[in-house]
Protein backbone atom coordinates (compact mmCIF):
# COMPACT_ATOMS: atom_id res chain seq x y z
CA UNK A 1 0.00 0.00 0.00
CA UNK A 2 1.41 3.40 -0.98
CA UNK A 3 1.39 5.82 1.96
CA UNK A 4 3.45 8.71 0.59
CA UNK A 5 4.81 10.13 -2.65
CA UNK A 6 7.93 12.30 -2.95
CA UNK A 7 8.44 14.67 -5.87
CA UNK A 8 11.41 16.65 -7.11
CA UNK A 9 10.58 20.12 -8.48
CA UNK A 10 12.79 21.20 -11.38
CA UNK A 11 12.45 18.95 -14.39
CA UNK A 12 10.03 16.65 -12.57
CA UNK A 13 6.95 18.49 -11.37
CA UNK A 14 7.87 21.74 -13.10
CA UNK A 15 8.72 21.70 -16.80
CA UNK A 16 12.00 23.28 -17.88
CA UNK A 17 10.17 24.62 -20.95
CA UNK A 18 7.01 26.10 -19.47
CA UNK A 19 8.26 26.56 -15.89
CA UNK A 20 4.86 25.39 -14.73
CA UNK A 21 3.25 22.18 -13.44
CA UNK A 22 1.18 20.45 -16.15
CA UNK A 23 -2.58 20.37 -15.33
CA UNK A 24 -2.60 16.58 -15.67
CA UNK A 25 0.09 16.32 -12.99
CA UNK A 26 -1.88 18.56 -10.64
CA UNK A 27 -4.99 16.42 -11.05
CA UNK A 28 -3.03 13.18 -10.57
CA UNK A 29 -1.56 14.50 -7.31
CA UNK A 30 -5.01 15.67 -6.18
CA UNK A 31 -6.38 12.18 -6.87
CA UNK A 32 -3.59 10.59 -4.85
CA UNK A 33 -4.20 13.01 -1.99
CA UNK A 34 -7.91 12.18 -2.05
CA UNK A 35 -7.00 8.51 -1.49
CA UNK A 36 -5.11 9.41 1.70
CA UNK A 37 -1.64 9.36 0.20
CA UNK A 38 0.62 12.03 1.66
CA UNK A 39 2.47 14.30 -0.76
CA UNK A 40 6.00 15.54 -0.09
CA UNK A 41 8.44 17.71 -2.01
CA UNK A 42 12.08 16.58 -2.19
CA UNK A 43 14.30 19.24 -3.72
CA UNK A 44 17.69 20.87 -3.73
CA UNK A 45 16.02 24.27 -3.43
CA UNK A 46 15.76 25.97 -0.04
CA UNK A 47 12.26 26.97 1.00
CA UNK A 48 12.91 30.65 0.38
CA UNK A 49 13.19 30.11 -3.39
CA UNK A 50 10.46 27.51 -3.83
CA UNK A 51 8.44 29.87 -5.99
CA UNK A 52 6.75 27.60 -8.51
CA UNK A 53 4.42 25.30 -6.57
CA UNK A 54 1.47 27.61 -5.95
CA UNK A 55 -0.76 25.41 -8.10
CA UNK A 56 -0.32 22.68 -5.48
CA UNK A 57 0.13 24.84 -2.39
CA UNK A 58 -3.05 26.85 -2.97
CA UNK A 59 -5.06 23.62 -2.97
CA UNK A 60 -3.40 22.29 0.16
CA UNK A 61 -1.93 19.31 -1.67
CA UNK A 62 1.56 19.35 -0.10
CA UNK A 63 2.09 17.74 3.30
CA UNK A 64 5.77 18.51 3.84
CA UNK A 65 9.12 19.39 2.36
CA UNK A 66 12.58 17.86 2.14
CA UNK A 67 14.69 20.84 1.07
CA UNK A 68 18.40 21.57 0.51
CA UNK A 69 18.91 17.97 -0.63
CA UNK A 70 17.84 16.68 2.78
CA UNK A 71 19.53 19.37 4.86
CA UNK A 72 16.28 20.95 6.09
CA UNK A 73 12.99 19.06 6.39
CA UNK A 74 9.72 20.43 7.70
CA UNK A 75 5.98 19.86 7.90
CA UNK A 76 4.04 23.07 8.33
CA UNK A 77 5.86 25.07 11.01
CA UNK A 78 7.48 21.97 12.55
CA UNK A 79 11.11 21.29 11.63
CA UNK A 80 11.57 17.52 11.37
CA UNK A 81 15.30 17.52 10.66
CA UNK A 82 18.08 19.97 9.94
CA UNK A 83 21.83 19.63 9.50
CA UNK A 84 23.89 22.81 9.65
CA UNK A 85 27.43 23.35 8.42
CA UNK A 86 29.61 24.44 11.38
CA UNK A 87 29.82 28.23 11.65
CA UNK A 88 33.63 28.17 11.55
CA UNK A 89 33.54 26.33 8.22
CA UNK A 90 31.06 28.85 6.81
CA UNK A 91 33.25 31.75 7.90
CA UNK A 92 36.31 30.13 6.35
CA UNK A 93 34.49 29.55 3.07
CA UNK A 94 33.20 33.14 3.02
CA UNK A 95 36.72 34.44 3.60
CA UNK A 96 38.21 32.31 0.81
CA UNK A 97 35.38 33.33 -1.53
CA UNK A 98 36.18 36.98 -0.87
CA UNK A 99 39.95 36.53 -1.17
CA UNK A 100 39.83 34.52 -4.40
CA UNK A 101 36.78 36.31 -5.81
CA UNK A 102 34.63 33.29 -6.68
CA UNK A 103 30.87 33.09 -6.09
CA UNK A 104 29.48 31.25 -3.10
CA UNK A 105 25.86 30.79 -2.05
CA UNK A 106 24.99 30.45 1.64
CA UNK A 107 21.58 29.12 2.63
CA UNK A 108 20.02 29.56 6.06
CA UNK A 109 16.76 28.28 7.49
CA UNK A 110 14.77 31.25 6.24
CA UNK A 111 17.06 33.12 3.87
CA UNK A 112 19.80 32.87 1.28
CA UNK A 113 22.72 35.13 0.47
CA UNK A 114 25.17 35.23 -2.42
CA UNK A 115 28.78 36.30 -2.05
CA UNK A 116 30.71 37.53 -5.09
CA UNK A 117 27.82 36.93 -7.57
CA UNK A 118 28.87 36.67 -11.21
CA UNK A 119 27.05 36.26 -14.53
CA UNK A 120 26.79 32.49 -14.13
CA UNK A 121 25.11 32.83 -10.71
CA UNK A 122 22.68 35.37 -12.14
CA UNK A 123 21.94 33.06 -15.06
CA UNK A 124 21.22 30.14 -12.70
CA UNK A 125 18.89 32.23 -10.57
CA UNK A 126 17.16 34.03 -13.42
CA UNK A 127 17.00 31.46 -16.24
CA UNK A 128 17.08 28.10 -14.44
CA UNK A 129 15.40 28.77 -11.08
CA UNK A 130 13.29 31.71 -12.26
CA UNK A 131 14.26 33.79 -9.25
CA UNK A 132 14.19 37.27 -10.73
CA UNK A 133 15.95 39.18 -7.97
CA UNK A 134 19.03 37.98 -6.12
CA UNK A 135 18.49 38.15 -2.35
CA UNK A 136 20.13 41.20 -0.80
CA UNK A 137 20.87 41.77 2.88
CA UNK A 138 21.96 45.06 4.39
CA UNK A 139 24.77 44.90 6.98
CA UNK A 140 22.21 45.73 9.67
CA UNK A 141 19.92 42.87 8.63
CA UNK A 142 22.88 40.48 8.55
CA UNK A 143 23.97 41.53 12.05
CA UNK A 144 20.48 41.11 13.51
CA UNK A 145 20.25 37.63 12.03
CA UNK A 146 23.70 36.58 13.23
CA UNK A 147 23.10 37.85 16.77
CA UNK A 148 19.72 36.11 16.83
CA UNK A 149 21.30 32.82 15.77
CA UNK A 150 24.36 33.01 18.03
CA UNK A 151 22.97 34.77 21.14
CA UNK A 152 19.18 34.27 20.87
CA UNK A 153 18.35 37.94 21.42
CA UNK A 154 16.82 40.66 19.28
CA UNK A 155 18.92 43.79 18.91
CA UNK A 156 18.52 47.35 17.70
CA UNK A 157 21.43 48.13 15.40
CA UNK A 158 22.89 51.60 15.94
CA UNK A 159 25.44 53.64 14.00
CA UNK A 160 28.53 52.22 12.34
CA UNK A 161 31.38 52.37 14.83
CA UNK A 162 34.12 51.63 12.33
CA UNK A 163 35.58 49.07 9.95
CA UNK A 164 38.39 46.79 11.08
CA UNK A 165 41.08 46.32 8.44
CA UNK A 166 43.79 43.93 9.57
CA UNK A 167 46.33 41.70 7.86
CA UNK A 168 46.72 38.29 9.46
CA UNK A 169 49.50 35.98 8.24
CA UNK A 170 47.18 34.04 5.93
CA UNK A 171 44.36 36.48 5.14
CA UNK A 172 43.10 40.04 5.33
CA UNK A 173 40.19 40.82 7.68
CA UNK A 174 37.68 43.51 6.77
CA UNK A 175 34.82 43.73 9.27
CA UNK A 176 32.23 46.42 9.95
CA UNK A 177 31.38 46.99 13.61
CA UNK A 178 28.21 48.63 14.89
CA UNK A 179 26.86 49.86 18.19
CA UNK A 180 23.77 47.91 19.24
CA UNK A 181 21.27 47.48 22.08
CA UNK A 182 19.57 44.30 23.27
CA UNK A 183 15.84 44.87 22.83
CA UNK A 184 14.38 41.45 23.58
CA UNK A 185 15.50 38.20 25.17
CA UNK A 186 18.27 36.96 27.43
CA UNK A 187 21.70 36.25 26.00
CA UNK A 188 22.38 32.54 25.51
CA UNK A 189 25.76 31.58 24.11
CA UNK A 190 25.25 29.27 21.13
CA UNK A 191 28.69 29.66 19.52
CA UNK A 192 30.93 31.69 21.85
CA UNK A 193 32.70 30.11 24.83
CA UNK A 194 32.30 33.06 27.22
CA UNK A 195 30.85 36.56 27.51
CA UNK A 196 30.72 39.32 30.12
CA UNK A 197 29.61 42.92 30.44
CA UNK A 198 32.42 45.48 30.67
CA UNK A 199 32.64 49.01 32.01
CA UNK A 200 35.05 51.63 30.75
CA UNK A 201 37.31 50.80 33.68
CA UNK A 202 37.38 47.08 32.91
CA UNK A 203 37.57 47.34 29.14
CA UNK A 204 41.32 46.76 29.08
CA UNK A 205 41.19 43.68 31.31
CA UNK A 206 40.37 41.52 28.27
CA UNK A 207 43.11 40.15 26.04
CA UNK A 208 41.79 41.65 22.82
CA UNK A 209 43.02 40.38 19.48
CA UNK A 210 45.29 42.75 17.57
CA UNK A 211 42.56 43.34 14.98
CA UNK A 212 40.21 44.59 17.72
CA UNK A 213 42.51 47.25 19.15
CA UNK A 214 41.47 50.13 16.89
CA UNK A 215 37.79 49.59 17.66
CA UNK A 216 38.47 49.25 21.41
CA UNK A 217 40.07 52.69 21.30
CA UNK A 218 36.87 54.12 19.77
CA UNK A 219 34.74 52.36 22.39
CA UNK A 220 36.88 53.98 25.10
CA UNK A 221 36.06 57.38 23.63
CA UNK A 222 32.30 56.94 23.64
CA UNK A 223 31.83 55.07 26.96
CA UNK A 224 30.77 57.12 29.94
Amino acid sequence: MIKALFFDIDGTLVSFNTHAIPPTTIEAIAAAKAKGIRIFIATGRPAVIINNLSALQDRGLIDGYITMNGGYCFVGEEVIYKSAIPAADVQTLARISSEQNFPCIFVGEHDICVCQPDDMVKKIFNDYLKVDVLPVKTPEEAIRREIREELEVEIEVGPLLGTIEYDYPNFHLSMDTFLAKVRKGTIILKEAEAAKWLTKGSLDTVGWLPADQTIIEKIHEIME
